[in-house]
């Protein structure tokens, strides 16, 4: 079992706010999000507005079972976390990569893979991998496990938006916007072909994260670790649109970005794909 600190915490705040997050808020003046600032805080011990005095800490199960994550060794890994590390403070049982992804494996990324999406094109647990899951109950009983255990719940997404969701023409949960309209399919991850990026100026692009992560805070989930932002340039304005999201939702998800090495970060072309 491995785990983590994170040193990219994502947190509201009333001053040293990045120029992206107050371009945001003009642009989303229909919304009432409750704050009108953001900030990146980059180290380890830096308080927020809201005291944090140090980084979430947790245990991710992608240094364990890499990208074929199952329930079954998810919640191996959270029953040992609660008995020995949470203690010490490690709060918070993720859920790694890929979980949308069916017959996924360990070894690596499979490009193209068909992904579970709902009507809206928001990634859903693969049944074959988490048989809680099924029935549309989402990650609504695993987190219900997690939380019994005394710890928080935590997944693992990936910025933008489906390609599949994108080359269907998917109409976005509570939004007069479709998810064809909001991507942005020159902006994708270099290592993962499942997303796309989004235009940060369509006004559908809030409606996309807020519909995404009202889902998530319905099932239960407590903190998500978002990857491909934590580049060495930043996207400080995706990092901000999805802060603004989470706080338009009512309920408290911690936030945090994935950072990985410098030659990862890169943009390719891309075609949305059904």
């Amino acid at each position: 079992m491995s785990t983590f600190t994170s040193n990219m915490l994502v947190s509201s705040a009333d001053s040293s706010a990045t120029s992206a997050g107050r371009a945001l808020q003009d642009r989303l003046p229909r919304h009432d999000v409750g704050h009108d600032r953001f900030a990146v805080r980059d180290g380890i011990g830096e308080s927020g507005s809201e005291g944090r005095p140090s980084p979430p800490t947790g245990s991710s199960a992608w240094d364990c079972l890499g990208a074929a994550t199952t329930e079954a060794g998810f919640l191996a890994n959270a029953n040992l976390m609660a008995e020995r590390l949470l203690p010490f403070g490690y709060d918070i049982a993720m859920v790694g990569p890929r979980w949308y992804a069916a017959q996924a494996s360990a070894s690596g990324y499979r490009p193209f893979a068909p992904l579970e999406l709902d009507a809206h094109g928001r990634p859903q647990p693969a049944a074959d991998r988490f048989p809680s899951a099924m029935e549309g109950l989402g990650f609504a009983p695993l987190a219900s496990r997690v939380h019994r255990l005394g710890l928080r719940f935590g997944v693992h997404l990936m910025r933008g938006i489906p390609c599949q969701a994108v080359g269907r023409g998917l109409s976005i949960a509570g939004s007069q916007w479709g998810c064809d309209e909001i991507a942005n399919p020159d902006s994708t991850c270099a290592w993962n072909t499942d997303m796309c990026g989004i235009k940060l100026d369509h006004p559908g692009a809030f409606d996309w994260y807020r519909a995404w992560l009202t889902q998530l805070a319905a099932c239960g989930v407590d903190a998500v670790t978002v990857d491909d932002l934590a580049s060495p340039n930043g996207q400080a304005g995706e990092v901000a649109l999805i802060r603004c999201a989470i706080d338009a939702i009512g309920r408290p998800i911690e936030l945090t970005l994935s950072s990985s090495a410098a030659s990862r970060y890169q943009s390719r072309p891309s075609q949305p794909r059904v």
